[in-house]
């Protein structure tokens, strides 16, 4: 695709977000859609590889969560998985073949421990197959 030498007011909206949850949105898009490598999209659109990683992974946890869960969650967004289910604090942390996320004490909803989620090892293909 090509652009255009003098971008106009509109086409800056989309090219050059300003907005974090925008430009989160185009970095997405773009690794997922344009087939750009996880690294070019986050310094694209001005995140950390690492955050955006991180982005990556819960976007794709919130799915696996929500099919796990049921009850409604199946096809539920996942901003309503995490307002409902684990809109907490976390300690994350990772090495050279695992990822761990912690939660606290909101994590002992009855809908999270009889999907047995903290029992499900997933390999993360785009970070090297980690295990979360």
């Amino acid at each position: 695709m090509s652009l255009p030498v003098k971008l106009t007011k509109d086409a800056r909206v989309f090219l050059e977000p300003r907005n974090a949850t925008h430009r989160q949105y185009e970095a997405l898009r773009a690794f997922f859609v344009e087939g750009l490598k996880a690294s070019e999209a986050a310094v694209k659109f001005g995140q950390t590889y690492g955050s955006f990683q991180l982005t990556l992974m819960a976007k794709s946890r919130y799915c696996l969560l929500g099919a796990k869960v049921g009850n409604g969650y199946t096809r539920d967004k996942s901003s309503h998985i995490v307002r409902d289910l684990i809109d907490a604090t976390a300690n994350v942390s990772s090495s050279d073949d695992a990822v761990m996320g912690r939660f606290g004490k909101r994590a002992r909803n009855p809908l999270l421990l009889a999907a047995d989620f903290a029992a499900t090892d997933e390999p993360i293909p785009w970070w090297g197959n980690r295990i979360w």
